[in-house]
């Protein structure tokens, strides 16, 4: 009892030195007899209650000396419970001199080997190792790395940096010898908190600096700093710290002794998954590759698996080695043929052209050319057919199906899809509030164009009946996120106060109701006002977001430039028709509508708005847009009349006058993104990226992790868990555009619509909203679009909420209302919904499919050869598919089986040897399409039934497939 007492004084006083003298003269049995009182007083203490200060009811000081007396009286548990203050290390070591407790070191390394690395109590380097040193402590190697990391010298960026970093990394001789090897072994982010900003070394991470440092003074082996470079690139870290390590090798200057000595681990390296590890690694080899002592059999046995990479550079180098390796060896030529023959399976031209030729140095000296090359016989591009050619078998000309002209595409511009444009103030006046309920698409572009027609035409007695609409766009604008809209509709909304203040400086009779209801707003909103207001009254909506986040959306720009347009057509009176306003549902623009807008601006002697003549370009229609050439030549004058007889003639190059290089720039690419005019060569935009205009991005699949809560078997416990996990993955190139003002004074000429058909709005919850008014942009290069948003929305089948899967489903579904001819995103979009998770998604996909291969514009070849990489990487469930054919897609028509069975077999032929879950549903699928449009099995198939006939499960199966060959 009178230790209790006294523990209780202590504790009131809140001494730090009193309470450590106590604990120490009181020995360990005492310490033993306090633990039920000082656990009772920890827990009062530390009592949380908002009536309090500092919403404790003990003192800072006073739970610090709880959190010391709980850590040597009480257990791990009570610690991390009752600690609500963080101990110093002095501290800590004083409480560990009283005790060493036999977990505190657990503790320590457990925050270590969190991912965000976090080291606590404010824990440095030299302490631990001091406290290692007593035996008081067992840190882990990360905890040691993570110190190590984090001991402040290494982060002083002056003049004194390298001599401070070298002193105090070898003031200790385990530091060197044992703790700096750490990083290679253990996950960290040493790699990149510090970036060295000196002369000479911009960008260099500050630890690159610090061993090209040691090595140079002979404090680091050179040869095994590179060898654990190696051997980290295989431990499946991240792609940072796996990169830095290659950065790391290379800058040790690799000999080609060395390329030597380290062989085997750099051969063991090209496994990595990283790209830049064999792409660095192959770079010494093919330097060295010739030299007497090179290991020609070890890399053979890497180079298969080097051919099948997803990077073209890796397969390239693997290639260029091979080569050299037919000049030195006098034997061995059908081990190289059979490995060289792999590449031919790479979808890449040029990757195929190289291994052809390689194949041909190797057919005089070995007779296996025409076997090893025939599995890939079907996949060959031309220019590899032309170079094979002697040693490819002729296979009889196949019975080529003719489409089916009976179900022709049906043209968008008809009678049933017209749109109309309001034709007076009381239709315009309708139409402005069901801009903001965003019930269509075109409705937007419908307003926004009566808006500039009808503004003349408004009266004092007419302006009050925009009240209701006023309101509307007051609450939207102020309170977007409540409302659930898209940007698209905030920026009308923005628009709309600009143009209402312009009606209110108009008529001030008329307008007092409109006047009555900003000011309530004002008053209500008052915190907006500094931050949103211009001198008007209205909210910032010129320069909105232009500098902000959703610049990275460069797509909202042309909404936004497009509404700005409008005002200056208002400010000037002049009151002519949109160009690229939709005439036909949903997007669509008639040609010959085009062209009778451009004769009334040309009558007006006006010169078309920059953005909203681009948009007009990317949305009319082309087909059958020849009939209206006569048209043209005689209503038409000067460079509108050379652009769409360009625009419209499928064979017609690009002549007369070009004042304007963004639109003629738009014209060719609307009407043939991958053809170069010659024209068109001296453009800014022809040194940009062609994937920026076609959307032909390149794809593939990569080995991923999610982050899910679950048990943890070897901890016994529930915690967020890394499962790996494929990913699809799009290569997008660059999109950003300064979009500032003073830029697109000068700039505004050279800037097409194209590279800007771009989406980064990953957190905005109304994205779902603007789709298909994004989509409809430019509805022939809808590829553009559907690739950013299958990079960020369908990188995992699974969507991550609600506002996943509406963007999926519209994006899928916008590819039913639009008849045109499907690209690689597009087939990839189908393909990632009839994998999806929603079952939705699925049916809008296997809707699509059905649709765009009826209409000829669906590959199901290429459908397939995407289904079947998807799941040759278990990128989703194979029983997802198989129910979506049993649901959606088998027995539609002969026809589509006919169709579907060309699917499956590209599918079929892209899964691995190795049986994938569920292969026994789809493969009994298969066969009844087979039995049902009285077809073979084709012999691209032998080798995998081959294969899969080994499987117990699916023998009986396969068998009768293969009886069907």
């Amino acid at each position: 009892m009178e230790l209790e007492k006294e523990l209780e004084r202590i504790v009131e006083r809140g001494k730090w030195d009193g309470g450590i003298k106590f604990l120490t003269e009181i020995g360990a049995e005492g310490r033993k007899a306090i633990a039920k009182k000082a656990k009772a007083l920890a827990k009062d203490y530390n009592r949380y209650d908002n009536n309090l200060y500092d919403g404790y009811k003990g003192s800072v000081y006073q739970r610090r000396l709880l959190s010391g007396i709980v850590f040597t009286c009480l257990t791990e548990r009570d610690f991390s419970k009752f600690s609500t203050v963080f101990l110093k290390q002095e501290e800590i070591g004083e409480l560990l001199a009283i005790t060493p407790t036999n977990w505190f070191s657990d503790y320590l390394n457990r925050f270590a080997e969190r991912e965000e690395g976090y080291v606590p109590l404010g824990i440095k380097y030299d302490w631990l190792l001091e406290m290692s040193r007593k035996g008081w402590l067992s840190p882990s190697k990360m905890l040691w790395a993570r110190c190590l990391d984090r001991w402040s010298p290494i982060y002083r960026d002056n003049e004194f940096f390298m001599r401070q970093s070298v002193e105090m990394l070898t003031k200790y001789d385990e530091t060197l010898a044992e703790h700096i090897w750490y990083f290679f072994d253990t996950p960290s982010e040493f790699y990149y908190a510090v970036v060295d900003w000196t002369p000479g070394k911009a960008n260099e991470s500050v630890w690159l600096t610090v061993f090209k440092e040691l090595v140079n003074l002979g404090l680091v082996d050179r040869v095994r700093l590179m060898r654990e470079c190696l051997k980290g690139t295989i431990q499946g870290f991240n792609k940072p710290q796996t990169g830095w390590y290659m950065h790391c090798f290379e800058a040790m200057n690799p000999t080609e002794k060395d390329v030597l000595e380290l062989s085997g681990e750099m051969m063991s390296a090209l496994s990595s998954p990283q790209s830049k590890v064999p792409n660095t690694i192959l770079k010494f080899f093919k330097k060295h590759c010739s030299v007497s002592g090179f290991d020609h059999e070890a890399f053979l046995d890497y180079a298969s698996m080097l051919l099948n990479h997803e990077t073209k550079s890796v397969v390239n180098s693997a290639l260029m080695i091979l080569d050299k390796q037919l000049k030195l060896h006098v034997d061995g030529f059908d081990r190289i043929a059979l490995t060289v023959a792999e590449a031919l399976s790479h979808t890449d031209a040029s990757v195929q052209v190289r291994a052809s030729k390689i194949l041909k140095k190797c057919a005089g000296k070995t007779d296996d050319i025409p076997s090893v090359i025939a599995p890939y016989s079907e996949s060959l591009v031309y220019e590899a057919k032309e170079l094979l050619s002697d040693y490819l078998e002729e296979n009889e000309p196949e019975n080529v199906e003719v489409w089916d002209e009976t179900e022709p595409v049906e043209s968008p511009i008809r009678k049933e899809s017209i749109l109309e444009s309001p034709k007076d103030i009381e239709a315009l006046t309708f139409l402005l509030t069901q801009v903001f309920e965003h019930n269509d698409d075109s409705h937007f572009d419908l307003a926004l164009d009566g808006v500039v027609r009808l503004d003349q035409d408004w009266a004092d007695s007419d302006v009050s009946v925009l009240g209701p609409v006023l309101q509307k766009a007051y609450k939207v604008a102020s309170t977007p996120w409540e409302q659930k809209i898209g940007h698209t509709n905030y920026l009308f909304a923005l628009f709309f106060l600009e143009y209402s203040d312009r009606l209110i400086d108009r008529f001030p009779e008329g307008a007092k109701g409109l006047l009555k209801i900003r000011d309530k707003f004002y008053k209500e909103k008052q915190r907006w006002k500094s931050e949103k207001t211009l001198e008007s009254g209205a909210y910032r909506f010129r320069t909105w977001q232009t500098d902000g986040k959703l610049s990275y959306s460069s797509v909202y720009f042309l909404f936004k430039q497009r509404l700005v347009e409008a005002l200056e057509l208002i400010d000037v009176k002049l009151n002519l028709p949109l160009l690229s306003t939709p005439t036909n549902d949903p997007h669509w623009v008639d040609p010959r509508a085009l062209a009778g807008k451009l004769k009334l601006w040309q009558i007006a002697e006006a010169k078309p708005k920059h953005w909203d003549a681009q948009l007009a370009m990317s949305r009319v229609v082309l087909e059958g847009a020849e009939s209206i050439l006569p048209y043209i030549e005689e209503g038409l004058t000067g460079e509108w009349r050379d652009l769409l007889l360009f625009l419209f003639d499928k064979e017609a190059l690009p002549k007369g006058e070009i004042n304007n290089e963004a639109h003629w720039w738009t014209a060719g690419v609307t009407k043939a993104p991958e053809t170069e005019f010659k024209a068109f060569e001296n453009f800014k935009m022809a040194n940009s990226d062609r994937k920026l205009y076609s959307g032909d991005y390149d794809w593939r699949m990569k080995d991923d992790f999610v982050k899910e809560w679950g048990w943890d078997a070897k901890l016994k416990k529930y915690r967020e868990l890394e499962i790996p996990k494929t990913s699809l993955e799009i290569d997008i190139p660059e999109h950003r555009v300064r979009l500032d003002q003073s830029l697109l004074a000068k700039k505004m000429p050279e800037i097409s619509v194209y590279p800007l058909l771009y989406v980064n709005n990953r957190w905005h919850n109304g994205l779902p909203k603007d789709i298909s008014r994004i989509l409809g942009l430019a509805p022939y290069r809808s590829e553009l679009v559907a690739g950013t948003l299958l990079a960020q929305y369908s990188r995992f089948p699974e969507p991550e909420g609600e506002d996943d899967k509406r963007i999926m489903q519209r994006l899928v579904d916008f590819y039913n209302d639009h008849p045109c001819e499907m690209g690689e995103m597009g087939h990839l979009c189908v393909a990632a919904g009839l994998v999806n998770s929603d079952k939705t998604t699925r049916a809008l996909a296997s809707e699509v499919w059905i649709r765009q291969t009826q209409r000829g514009l669906c590959d199901s070849e290429s459908l397939g050869k995407m289904l079947g990489t998807m799941y040759s990487r278990n990128f989703a469930p194979m029983k997802r598919l198989t129910d979506t054919l049993t649901q959606q897609l088998l027995h539609m028509s002969p026809w589509l089986d006919l169709r579907l069975q060309t699917v499956l077999e590209n599918a079929l032929a892209k899964l691995p040897n190795d049986p994938v879950r569920g292969l026994k549903k789809l493969l009994e699928q298969y066969q009844e399409l087979l039995r049902k449009n009285k077809s073979s099995v084709p012999e691209t198939l032998n080798g995998k039934l081959d294969a899969w006939a080994e499987t117990k499960s699916l023998a009986k199966t396969v068998k009768s497939l293969m009886a069907m060959a």
